[in-house]
């Protein structure tokens, strides 16, 4: 299957966001990444069910809610509304991830759950069923942090737990460099953000050819596996 590369609405360019999300769709990305921060789960305030509602009519390419906050179910029913497709959670801030998944599901979207890099892979056998599982390959909360490099023995072990029909996401300095490293551990979806997709022009031109370059990278793991 081919990878996914999902865009970091974080690291685009907050004052043309509508822009931003059409010269992204036009371009090609597979999805948009949206991190929902609350200022106490990590230090950061970031994006809103607000704004998610917004640039939703923008595209119909699938939002992924990544949800850094203390009380994740309180979001529920605005992401919802909103139109998030993927509703991602972290596992430090709830005792019942089950339950959460039910509710998620309940209000029409797919559940995933993700990791904070000192968080033990094995927490996942509880869920082990989740559409989706987020490693985060640098601290949360933060763009243009550096890549920590047991990041694909994590992705690693998550595949091995959550299985073949799980997609694992990788979030947090993802490159030409890093991402075939993890594409080889077992990660199909990637969070491009300031160190792959925002680093040139604002435009569809520049998107499409940061685009075609993670893909020529991953596409070259792919091939070099199968061989």
């Amino acid at each position: 299957m081919a990878a996914e590369l999902s865009a970091s609405l974080m690291c685009a360019r907050l004052d043309r966001l509508g822009e931003e999300v059409v010269a992204l769709d036009r371009a090609g990305v597979d999805s948009f990444h949206i991190d929902v921060m609350d200022g106490h789960f990590v230090p950061n305030l970031a994006l809103t069910a607000d704004i998610v509602a917004a640039v939703r009519p923008l595209s119909r390419l699938p939002f992924q809610a990544h949800l850094m906050v203390e009380d994740p179910a309180a979001y529920l029913e605005p992401l919802a509304q909103a139109g998030c497709d993927v509703f991602i959670f972290h596992a430090e801030a709830t005792p019942y991830p089950r339950r959460l998944m039910s509710q998620i599901a309940k209000h029409g979207m797919r559940a995933g759950v993700a990791l904070n890099p000192a968080t033990p892979v094995a927490v996942l056998e509880s869920v082990a069923d989740v559409p989706f599982v987020q490693i985060m390959s640098v601290e949360p909360g933060f763009a243009g942090q550096d890549w920590i490099t047991t990041s694909p023995d994590r992705v690693r072990a998550a595949r091995a737990i959550c299985g073949p029909d799980a997609s694992i996401l990788v979030d947090g300095h993802i490159d030409r460099t890093t991402a075939p490293l993890l594409a080889d551990a077992g990660a199909d979806v990637f969070v491009c953000g300031t160190s792959s997709l925002f680093r040139g022009g604002h435009d569809t031109a520049a998107y499409a050819s940061a685009l075609s370059a993670m893909r020529e990278c991953l596409a070259a793991t792919t091939t070099g596996r199968a061989a």
